[in-house]
Protein backbone atom coordinates (compact mmCIF):
# COMPACT_ATOMS: atom_id res chain seq x y z
CA UNK A 1 0.00 0.00 0.00
CA UNK A 2 2.79 2.43 0.94
CA UNK A 3 4.76 1.65 -2.22
CA UNK A 4 1.63 2.02 -4.34
CA UNK A 5 0.75 5.32 -2.68
CA UNK A 6 4.25 6.71 -3.31
CA UNK A 7 3.79 6.52 -7.09
CA UNK A 8 1.84 9.83 -7.32
CA UNK A 9 4.88 11.64 -5.92
CA UNK A 10 6.82 10.28 -8.91
CA UNK A 11 3.94 11.09 -11.27
CA UNK A 12 3.97 14.67 -9.99
CA UNK A 13 7.32 15.16 -11.73
CA UNK A 14 5.68 14.41 -15.08
CA UNK A 15 3.00 17.05 -14.53
CA UNK A 16 5.22 19.70 -16.11
CA UNK A 17 5.51 17.91 -19.46
CA UNK A 18 2.51 19.90 -20.69
CA UNK A 19 4.58 23.09 -20.83
CA UNK A 20 7.21 21.58 -23.13
CA UNK A 21 5.72 23.01 -26.33
CA UNK A 22 5.25 26.60 -25.01
CA UNK A 23 8.82 26.59 -23.67
CA UNK A 24 10.17 25.20 -26.93
CA UNK A 25 8.37 27.87 -28.96
CA UNK A 26 9.78 30.62 -26.70
CA UNK A 27 13.41 29.67 -27.33
CA UNK A 28 15.44 32.21 -29.30
CA UNK A 29 16.47 29.36 -31.61
CA UNK A 30 13.75 26.69 -31.34
CA UNK A 31 15.67 23.55 -32.13
CA UNK A 32 15.62 20.14 -30.50
CA UNK A 33 19.34 20.36 -29.72
CA UNK A 34 18.98 23.68 -27.88
CA UNK A 35 15.92 22.43 -26.02
CA UNK A 36 17.77 19.30 -24.85
CA UNK A 37 20.67 21.44 -23.62
CA UNK A 38 18.41 23.79 -21.65
CA UNK A 39 16.51 20.86 -20.16
CA UNK A 40 19.73 19.08 -19.16
CA UNK A 41 21.25 22.13 -17.45
CA UNK A 42 17.96 22.87 -15.68
CA UNK A 43 17.80 19.33 -14.31
CA UNK A 44 21.42 19.49 -13.14
CA UNK A 45 20.81 22.76 -11.30
CA UNK A 46 17.62 21.40 -9.71
CA UNK A 47 19.33 18.21 -8.56
CA UNK A 48 22.14 20.19 -6.93
CA UNK A 49 19.74 22.59 -5.19
CA UNK A 50 17.46 19.84 -3.88
CA UNK A 51 20.39 17.71 -2.71
CA UNK A 52 21.87 20.66 -0.84
CA UNK A 53 18.49 21.49 0.73
CA UNK A 54 17.92 17.91 1.86
CA UNK A 55 21.48 17.53 3.14
CA UNK A 56 21.39 20.72 5.23
CA UNK A 57 17.94 19.81 6.52
CA UNK A 58 19.08 16.42 7.82
CA UNK A 59 22.36 17.79 9.16
CA UNK A 60 20.49 20.50 11.08
CA UNK A 61 17.44 18.61 12.38
CA UNK A 62 18.32 14.93 11.99
CA UNK A 63 15.40 12.50 12.11
CA UNK A 64 13.05 15.28 13.25
CA UNK A 65 13.14 16.98 9.86
CA UNK A 66 9.69 17.68 8.40
CA UNK A 67 8.41 17.29 4.86
CA UNK A 68 8.62 21.08 4.44
CA UNK A 69 12.09 22.06 5.67
CA UNK A 70 11.35 25.79 5.44
CA UNK A 71 8.83 25.54 8.29
CA UNK A 72 11.61 24.48 10.66
CA UNK A 73 13.67 27.64 10.15
CA UNK A 74 12.99 31.03 11.71
CA UNK A 75 11.27 33.23 9.11
CA UNK A 76 12.60 36.34 10.91
CA UNK A 77 16.12 35.42 9.85
CA UNK A 78 17.05 37.58 6.80
CA UNK A 79 18.65 34.60 5.04
CA UNK A 80 15.55 32.44 5.52
CA UNK A 81 13.28 35.33 4.48
CA UNK A 82 15.32 35.73 1.29
CA UNK A 83 14.87 32.03 0.55
CA UNK A 84 11.12 32.25 1.11
CA UNK A 85 10.85 35.25 -1.22
CA UNK A 86 12.86 33.39 -3.88
CA UNK A 87 10.55 30.38 -3.48
CA UNK A 88 7.48 32.59 -3.93
CA UNK A 89 8.95 34.14 -7.09
CA UNK A 90 9.73 30.66 -8.41
CA UNK A 91 6.19 29.42 -7.77
CA UNK A 92 4.59 32.47 -9.40
CA UNK A 93 6.82 32.24 -12.47
CA UNK A 94 6.65 28.46 -13.01
CA UNK A 95 3.37 26.92 -11.87
CA UNK A 96 1.04 29.45 -13.48
CA UNK A 97 2.36 28.98 -17.07
CA UNK A 98 1.67 25.24 -16.71
CA UNK A 99 -2.03 26.06 -16.63
CA UNK A 100 -1.98 28.06 -19.89
CA UNK A 101 -2.38 24.94 -22.03
CA UNK A 102 -5.49 23.82 -20.16
CA UNK A 103 -6.95 27.31 -19.80
CA UNK A 104 -6.60 28.27 -23.45
CA UNK A 105 -7.65 24.92 -24.87
CA UNK A 106 -10.63 24.28 -22.60
CA UNK A 107 -11.95 27.83 -22.75
CA UNK A 108 -11.77 28.03 -26.54
CA UNK A 109 -13.39 24.61 -26.92
CA UNK A 110 -16.11 25.29 -24.35
CA UNK A 111 -17.06 28.73 -25.66
CA UNK A 112 -16.65 27.67 -29.32
CA UNK A 113 -14.58 30.74 -30.15
CA UNK A 114 -13.45 31.59 -33.63
CA UNK A 115 -9.81 32.41 -34.29
CA UNK A 116 -10.52 36.16 -34.34
CA UNK A 117 -12.49 36.04 -31.08
CA UNK A 118 -9.80 33.93 -29.45
CA UNK A 119 -7.00 36.36 -30.32
CA UNK A 120 -9.04 39.46 -29.49
CA UNK A 121 -9.81 38.55 -25.86
CA UNK A 122 -6.62 36.65 -25.10
CA UNK A 123 -4.95 39.29 -22.87
CA UNK A 124 -8.00 39.96 -20.70
CA UNK A 125 -8.77 36.25 -20.43
CA UNK A 126 -5.27 35.36 -19.29
CA UNK A 127 -5.20 38.12 -16.66
CA UNK A 128 -8.49 36.91 -15.19
CA UNK A 129 -7.50 33.24 -15.31
CA UNK A 130 -4.05 33.84 -13.80
CA UNK A 131 -5.51 35.95 -10.99
CA UNK A 132 -8.08 33.25 -10.26
CA UNK A 133 -5.46 30.50 -10.17
CA UNK A 134 -3.18 32.51 -7.87
CA UNK A 135 -5.99 33.25 -5.42
CA UNK A 136 -7.12 29.62 -5.45
CA UNK A 137 -3.57 28.36 -4.84
CA UNK A 138 -3.11 30.90 -2.02
CA UNK A 139 -6.30 29.72 -0.29
CA UNK A 140 -5.29 26.07 -0.65
CA UNK A 141 -1.81 26.84 0.69
CA UNK A 142 -3.33 28.50 3.76
CA UNK A 143 -5.78 25.72 4.62
CA UNK A 144 -3.53 22.74 3.74
CA UNK A 145 -1.78 21.58 6.93
CA UNK A 146 1.04 19.68 5.19
CA UNK A 147 2.77 20.08 1.85
CA UNK A 148 2.94 16.28 1.50
CA UNK A 149 -0.85 16.21 1.23
CA UNK A 150 -0.73 18.73 -1.62
CA UNK A 151 1.97 16.77 -3.46
CA UNK A 152 0.04 13.50 -3.08
CA UNK A 153 -3.17 15.12 -4.33
CA UNK A 154 -1.48 16.70 -7.35
CA UNK A 155 0.35 13.45 -8.00
CA UNK A 156 -2.90 11.51 -8.04
CA UNK A 157 -4.28 13.98 -10.58
CA UNK A 158 -1.05 13.70 -12.57
CA UNK A 159 -1.65 9.95 -12.70
CA UNK A 160 -4.51 10.71 -15.06
CA UNK A 161 -2.07 12.36 -17.46
CA UNK A 162 0.45 9.55 -17.10
CA UNK A 163 -1.88 6.53 -17.24
CA UNK A 164 -5.56 7.25 -17.87
CA UNK A 165 -5.46 9.68 -20.80
CA UNK A 166 -2.69 7.84 -22.74
CA UNK A 167 -4.62 4.61 -22.18
CA UNK A 168 -7.76 6.16 -23.67
CA UNK A 169 -5.77 7.37 -26.69
CA UNK A 170 -4.21 3.93 -27.15
CA UNK A 171 -7.59 2.18 -27.04
CA UNK A 172 -9.01 4.68 -29.53
CA UNK A 173 -6.03 4.29 -31.86
CA UNK A 174 -6.13 0.48 -31.72
CA UNK A 175 -9.88 0.43 -32.30
CA UNK A 176 -9.54 2.68 -35.35
CA UNK A 177 -6.88 0.47 -36.87
CA UNK A 178 -8.90 -2.67 -36.18
CA UNK A 179 -11.99 -1.14 -37.77
CA UNK A 180 -10.05 0.13 -40.80
CA UNK A 181 -10.97 3.72 -39.96
CA UNK A 182 -7.99 5.34 -41.68
CA UNK A 183 -8.67 3.37 -44.84
CA UNK A 184 -12.42 3.75 -44.99
CA UNK A 185 -12.39 7.52 -44.60
CA UNK A 186 -10.31 7.79 -47.79
CA UNK A 187 -12.80 5.59 -49.66
CA UNK A 188 -10.22 3.93 -51.88
CA UNK A 189 -10.63 0.31 -52.89
CA UNK A 190 -6.90 -0.25 -53.17
CA UNK A 191 -6.37 0.69 -49.56
CA UNK A 192 -9.30 -1.45 -48.50
CA UNK A 193 -7.66 -4.43 -50.19
CA UNK A 194 -4.39 -3.65 -48.46
CA UNK A 195 -6.28 -3.69 -45.18
CA UNK A 196 -7.19 -7.34 -45.77
CA UNK A 197 -3.49 -8.14 -45.98
CA UNK A 198 -2.80 -6.53 -42.62
CA UNK A 199 -5.24 -8.69 -40.66
CA UNK A 200 -2.32 -10.70 -39.32
CA UNK A 201 -1.35 -7.64 -37.27
CA UNK A 202 -4.75 -7.49 -35.62
CA UNK A 203 -3.51 -9.47 -32.61
CA UNK A 204 -0.95 -6.73 -31.95
CA UNK A 205 -3.66 -4.08 -31.93
CA UNK A 206 -5.77 -6.25 -29.62
CA UNK A 207 -2.83 -6.50 -27.23
CA UNK A 208 -2.29 -2.73 -27.38
CA UNK A 209 -5.95 -2.15 -26.65
CA UNK A 210 -5.73 -4.53 -23.68
CA UNK A 211 -2.65 -2.70 -22.45
CA UNK A 212 -4.48 0.61 -22.75
CA UNK A 213 -7.34 -0.78 -20.65
CA UNK A 214 -4.84 -2.04 -18.07
CA UNK A 215 -3.10 1.30 -17.57
CA UNK A 216 -6.48 3.05 -17.37
CA UNK A 217 -7.56 0.73 -14.56
CA UNK A 218 -4.15 1.10 -12.92
CA UNK A 219 -4.36 4.89 -12.98
CA UNK A 220 -7.93 4.90 -11.65
CA UNK A 221 -6.98 2.50 -8.85
CA UNK A 222 -3.99 4.61 -7.90
CA UNK A 223 -6.12 7.75 -7.91
CA UNK A 224 -8.69 6.17 -5.56
CA UNK A 225 -6.11 4.73 -3.17
CA UNK A 226 -4.18 7.99 -2.97
CA UNK A 227 -7.38 9.94 -2.31
CA UNK A 228 -8.07 7.57 0.59
CA UNK A 229 -4.50 8.03 1.83
CA UNK A 230 -4.83 11.81 1.61
CA UNK A 231 -8.03 11.63 3.67
CA UNK A 232 -6.22 9.55 6.30
CA UNK A 233 -3.29 12.01 6.36
CA UNK A 234 -5.62 14.99 6.76
CA UNK A 235 -7.51 13.27 9.60
CA UNK A 236 -4.31 12.32 11.42
CA UNK A 237 -2.89 15.82 10.99
CA UNK A 238 -6.05 17.42 12.37
CA UNK A 239 -6.04 15.01 15.33
CA UNK A 240 -2.40 15.85 16.00
CA UNK A 241 -3.16 19.59 15.96
CA UNK A 242 -6.14 19.12 18.30
CA UNK A 243 -4.04 16.98 20.65
CA UNK A 244 -1.35 19.65 20.82
CA UNK A 245 -4.01 22.28 21.47
CA UNK A 246 -5.52 20.22 24.32
CA UNK A 247 -2.07 19.68 25.80
CA UNK A 248 -1.37 23.41 25.58
CA UNK A 249 -4.69 24.26 27.25
CA UNK A 250 -4.03 21.78 30.05
CA UNK A 251 -0.56 23.20 30.56
CA UNK A 252 -1.94 26.74 30.59
CA UNK A 253 -4.65 25.77 33.10
CA UNK A 254 -2.07 24.09 35.32
CA UNK A 255 0.12 27.19 35.14
CA UNK A 256 -2.81 29.45 36.07
CA UNK A 257 -3.78 27.25 39.01
CA UNK A 258 -0.19 27.13 40.23
CA UNK A 259 0.10 30.91 39.98
CA UNK A 260 -3.19 31.37 41.84
CA UNK A 261 -2.08 29.07 44.67
CA UNK A 262 1.22 30.89 44.96
CA UNK A 263 -0.60 34.23 45.13
CA UNK A 264 -2.93 32.95 47.87
CA UNK A 265 -0.01 31.57 49.87
CA UNK A 266 1.76 34.93 49.68
CA UNK A 267 -1.37 36.75 50.83
CA UNK A 268 -1.74 34.38 53.77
Amino acid sequence: MAAFASLPVICFAYQTHEIVLPVYSCLSKPRAKNFIKSTFFSLVILIIIYMLGGTYGYLTFGDNVRADIIQMYDARDPVVATGIIALIIKMISTYVPIMFCALDGLYAEWMRLTTEQYIKGERCRRIIATTFWNLLVLILAIVTPNITIAIETLGSLAACNVFVFPGICMISLASRHLNGYYYKIQNERRLLKELEGTRKWSIIWYLLRSYGLFIILFGCGMFILVCIQVGIDITSTIEEILEKRRHFNQLESHTNVTGLLQTESICL
